[in-house]
């Protein structure tokens, strides 16, 4: 049996955390033995196969002898900590990297150690330091260049991974060519998606309330500057402008809903957009719309666009990461130029007013099949 420890961060109804969940329900464990290392165990949402084990510091978990054995260890952690106590303004890079400093080392030897929450996440430092394994993947979920990653990064830990697995073939052809020294070691592999549970769960609020005529757009994402929810409301406003009668439902939660708040009642747009916070089951809300936006700014593989094509609902996107790979323009969903605020209103007023044309959308994604490629996980796993 083969012995694969995965390190990613705590569970949530993110894209990333969909994908590992997706991913690990599709595992032979006949075959393979999964450890996940998290630093908060959530218990009922990962297969009951897969061992949880949460992440120890090395202060407040760890017996003196412990201190005894790694002294240094000790020495770099408490540094680190005094460090975070000083200066709570650190860069995220230099915190994260540090940080993993102050984490036990895994005794158990693995034949596969994935790091899966990239391009820049603790896990890819902690499966460099603190885990042993014959081989270590990155699981790459966006573009490097699109969340600032910085090339010391990505030249002294990228580098020491056997293999960078990106979720979509644009973002690894993007890497390819920033980095073509290592692209001998770079693939992709789309994330799983569970069509039944999306189906299951957005029958379980059968109605929500709206008034007659108007159209109701639904966004899932986190609250953060790379999803670009701030550019949704400002075409929200001009949507407004132009007579449109419609229902905006944001859903999901982050660091910028203070000012996100702020700007939708700077423009007056309240009982309009509605920031709904994060959603247990989020695809009542997809099924229950009109047209579904993702105003990111950078992406990997969406997952959420992914999941309102199963629900067949038309998408319209900006033309970022793996879009392409998803929709082709006009005839499964739309693409927009990056950031372009008024093509992006122009195309949901149009799809807005035209109801024939979002029926074709429906049309054409009721028979469009999303393949799940289990056979070349386990090949990817076995290399």
């Amino acid at each position: 049996m083969k012995k694969i420890a995965i390190v990613s961060k705590t569970f949530g109804n993110g894209g990333v955390e969909k994908a590992l969940v997706n991913m690990l329900k599709n595992i032979d464990y006949s075959t393979y033995q999964i450890d996940l290392y998290t630093p908060t165990v959530v218990l009922g949402v990962y297969p009951a196969q897969v061992k949880l084990i949460k992440m120890k510091t090395l202060i407040g978990n760890t017996e003196v002898r412990y201190f005894l054995l790694h002294p240094l260890q000790t020495i770099r952690a408490s540094y680190v900590m005094f460090c975070n106590w000083i200066n709570r303004n650190r860069s995220y890079e230099k915190q994260i990297i540090q940080n993993v400093w102050t984490y036990q080392k895994i005794k158990e030897k693995y034949d596969l150690a994935i790091a899966y929450d990239g391009p820049l996440g603790y896990s890819i430092f902690y499966t460099l330091s603190n885990i042993q394994a014959k081989k270590k993947y990155f699981w790459i979920h966006g573009s490097v260049k699109g969340d600032h990653v910085s090339d010391r990064v990505i030249e002294k830990y990228y580098s020491k991974y056997d293999k960078l697995v990106f979720v979509s073939e644009s973002i690894k052809k993007e890497f390819d060519l920033l980095y073509p020294k290592m692209k001998e070691k770079t693939t992709f592999f789309y994330n799983f998606i569970d069509e039944n549970v999306i189906y299951s769960k957005s029958k379980e609020m059968s109605k929500l309330k709206r008034l007659t005529g108007e159209i109701a757009i639904t966004t899932v994402a986190r609250l953060s500057y790379e999803k670009g929810i701030d550019i949704a409301i400002m075409a929200a406003r001009l949507l407004r402008n132009k007579g449109l009668k419609f229902q905006w439902n944001i859903i999901g939660d982050g660091i910028q809903r203070e000012k996100l708040e702020k700007q939708i009642s700077d423009l007056k747009l309240q009982g309009i957009v509605h920031m709904l916070g994060e959603k247990d089951n989020p695809y009542p809300y997809i099924k229950y719309c009109d047209i579904y936006v993702q105003p990111s700014r950078t992406e990997g593989y969406c997952t959420t666009t992914r999941e309102a094509k199963i629900l067949c609902k038309p998408v319209i996107a900006f033309d970022v990461g793996g879009m392409r790979e998803q929709f082709i323009d006009g005839q499964n969903g739309y693409l927009v130029k990056r950031e372009d605020c008024e093509a992006l209103v122009q195309t949901i007023y149009q799809l807005a007013i035209d109801k024939q044309k979002r029926e074709k959308i429906e049309d054409f994604l009721r028979k469009e099949y999303i393949a799940n490629d289990k056979q070349r996980l386990y090949t990817l796993l076995d290399e």
